[in-house]
């Protein structure tokens, strides 16, 4: 990818970086700065990052990728990790359906639940890590 500033004539550095990818199979020429007008003769895909208008460019990266709408859109586990974690929220939710058939209380079930969903979390990034030291401080009235 050779990104440009799109808003100023091209220069020497400009034509150089030009030159030199030429021939690269999966070029993408990236011309930024779209929204304060074209002031370049350079030939390429025009984004404004400033204002996210970048749509064009994921569209051509879709297309050199081979990646279809359907694919670019649906979430993917991506490494062992998130595998892991999903296959925990998986034992965890049929921990707590048995726990649930053995009439076990809900503070009990709850935690399977608990533990299932903030794997879920974690899988999505979106999981906020516990201060272990503040948890075992709240539970105890520390004095003096």
């Amino acid at each position: 990818m050779v990104l440009v500033d799109n808003s100023k004539s091209s220069d020497e550095e400009d034509k150089k970086l030009l030159k030199e990818t030429e021939n690269y199979k999966n070029r993408i020429v990236v011309l930024n700065k779209s929204d304060l007008g074209k002031e370049s003769n350079i030939k390429g895909i025009e984004i404004s990052a400033l204002n996210k208008d970048i749509n064009l460019l994921v569209e051509e990266i879709k297309k050199m990728l081979g990646i279809s709408e359907k694919t670019f859109v649906t979430p993917a586990l991506n490494n062992s990790r998130q595998l892991g974690l999903l296959a925990y929220a998986r034992d965890n939710l049929i921990k707590a359906k048995e726990d649930a058939k053995n009439d076990l209380t809900m503070d009990l079930i709850s935690v399977s639940l608990n533990d299932a969903y903030v794997s879920i979390l974690e899988i999505l990034g979106e999981a906020n890590q516990l201060d272990i030291s503040k948890e075992i401080f709240s539970r105890f009235c520390v004095g003096k």
